[in-house]
Formats: C-alpha cells, sequence, structure tokens
C-alpha cells in the first residue's frame, strides 16, 4: 500500500456570464400560458387568484391554466401534471396555511 495523497487544485479561467444578456424575453406574451397548481391548504387559491391578477396587469398575461390537487398531503394526479406540462410555459405551485 503507498501511503499518498492527491491533491487536486481545481484552478482555471471560467467565463463569466450575465444572465441578464442572456435570458429569452418574450415581447408577444399573447399565446404564453401560466399552469398555478392550488395545493389545496387554506389560502392558496386567493394567493394564486392575486397572482394572476398582478401577472395580468403587470405583464400582460391573459391565459393561465388552474388546476387543485385533491389532497394538501397528495401529490398531483399524473393526468394533472401531464396537462400543465403540455400546455405552459412555466408553472407555479401556491402554497398556503
Amino acid at each position: 500500500m503507498v501511503n499518498t495523497i492527491q491533491v487536486f487544485v481545481p484552478v482555471g479561467i471560467v467565463p463569466s456570464v450575465n444572465v441578464k444578456d442572456t435570458a429569452r424575453r418574450l415581447r408577444d406574451r399573447s399565446d404564453f400560458v401560466i399552469g398555478m397548481l392550488d395545493n389545496h391548504k387554506h389560502g392558496s387559491a386567493q394567493i394564486l387568484d392575486r397572482l394572476q391578477e398582478r401577472l395580468t396587469k403587470q405583464f400582460g398575461i391573459h391565459s393561465f391554466v388552474r388546476h387543485k390537487k385533491p389532497d394538501a398531503g397528495k401529490g398531483a394526479l399524473s393526468q394533472v401534471i401531464d396537462d400543465l406540462a403540455k400546455k405552459c410555459g412555466v408553472v407555479i405551485n401556491g402554497v398556503a396555511d
């Protein structure tokens, strides 16, 4: 057995990227769909309602797909997950208590 220690020194040049410069911006939001999944806890629907209102007002988003889990302690049904994945560019999971 050899009693040696290998030390790796990860030195290198990492190119910096400005995320703001590379982010894709949607100029036409008319066909952008936001999914909203209510976790079935008290207050979730109200939070998602308010968020939907603000997204519509601030960004002109008008297409939303809303689903509600059958129970707060259980995962969403696979059909719900599939529907959100097919129709939405982004999904917001509403959690409240």
